[in-house]
């Protein structure tokens, strides 16, 4: 996997799920008593996200709405862009997704967001195999 150091090792699992979705490069991961984020990209050709890694970014987004309709805690997919106008548009944008605790629920685990995650995603082939 091509990733930066930084990622914390509880993270790992979410992580290797994340890059089984095709064209998905998890770039870093911070974990803390009360909340983690990992911060992920989909690759891009010719200024524009690979259909494959848009399905995936789409399908994390669906089970993060999913995950949080049915209670199961905060979850969040949030987007990032550098600047446009400094850099080439298109090869910008970088998504996080982080949990963290709320009055409701303890820190959402991780692994057992990426074992959800994983679960249904391989139902839908639209995970590869690691």
């Amino acid at each position: 996997m091509k990733r930066r150091d930084d990622l914390d090792p509880e993270l790992e699992e979410l992580a290797r799920t994340l890059e089984r979705f095709d064209g998905v490069t998890v770039q870093g991961g911070r974990l803390d008593n009360a909340e983690w984020s990992v911060m992920f990209a989909a690759a891009v050709e010719d200024g524009r996200p690979t259909v494959a890694a848009w399905h995936g970014v789409e399908f994390v987004a669906w089970a993060v709405r999913d995950f949080r309709l049915a209670g199961e805690g905060d979850v969040s997919l949030v987007v990032s862009a550098i600047p446009p106008m400094l850099n080439e548009p298109g090869y910008g944008v970088t998504f996080f997704l982080s949990a963290r605790r709320s009055s409701s629920h303890e820190r959402v685990n991780a692994e057992a967001f990426a074992l959800g995650l994983s679960a249904h995603a391989a139902e839908r082939g639209l995970i590869v195999e690691s």
